[in-house]
């Protein structure tokens, strides 16, 4: 009974890690699809030894009432500790862009130990949203309104998005505007909830991206 016991265990434990294998190598071969340049994947390893993954979307693509996929964006994730999430994006980004690639943050989970960082195969940076689906749908606002009201914001004082994700957009100003209480009032009717539900006055909101030299939008 005994030695039936361990020949079960073991069993299971040879199932369990062909399972596992099987998983990795299907991650592997699901990146490998997407030809990312080996360097980027280099560098990545050498910040963090974390699996990578394929970049998932909830965007999906509806042919008629009954036929729809899911859309695949060029990208991948993976998990980097705490300490390394605020510093990694801005370490990496430079060689990235020079590479035609672009890495954001992800996630904003202050409860996880391990928190996600994306990149993408592209030079336009409001892919990074479209991937996503970024938007601000509880105030009418879809991906491609949020998009080009940031493409004009863009074009007055150049800025490089470094987060995202599914309802909110944060990015980091090139140069120093000039006018941030002009761009405060913007941001605030654009997208209000970053006032009532955080900075509370457009004052504090102001001194906030100053601080930041960079733009947040929020919608709960």
């Amino acid at each position: 009974m005994k030695r039936s016991s361990i020949l079960f265990t073991l069993g299971l434990v040879i199932i369990l890690s062909s399972c596992n294998a099987q998983q990795k190598d299907n991650s592997s071969s699901r990146i490998a699809d997407l030809l990312f340049d080996p360097k980027i994947i280099e560098l990545i390893r050498e910040n963090t030894p974390n699996e990578i993954t394929r970049l998932e979307t909830e965007i999906t693509a509806v042919y008629d009432s009954t036929n729809s996929r899911t859309l695949q964006p060029q990208g991948i994730k993976f998990c980097v500790e705490r300490k390394q999430f605020e510093s990694m994006v801005f370490k990496l980004k430079d060689q990235f862009n020079s590479m035609g690639y672009k890495i954001f943050q992800m996630e904003y989970n202050y409860d996880a130990q391990c928190l996600q960082i994306g990149v993408l195969k592209t030079n336009d940076q409001f892919d990074i949203l479209r991937s996503l689906g970024t938007n601000g749908i509880n105030y009418g606002i879809e991906t491609d309104s949020l998009i080009t009201v940031l493409k004009k914001w863009n074009s007055e004082n150049e800025f490089e998005i470094i987060a995202a994700g599914h309802d909110y957009v944060e990015a980091r100003y090139i140069g120093k505007p000039k006018d941030f209480k002009k761009l405060s009032q913007e941001m605030f009717n654009f997208c209000p909830d970053i006032v009532y539900q955080g900075a509370e006055t457009v004052e504090r909101l102001e001194e906030g991206i100053e601080a930041m030299n960079g733009l947040y939008l929020w919608w709960d």
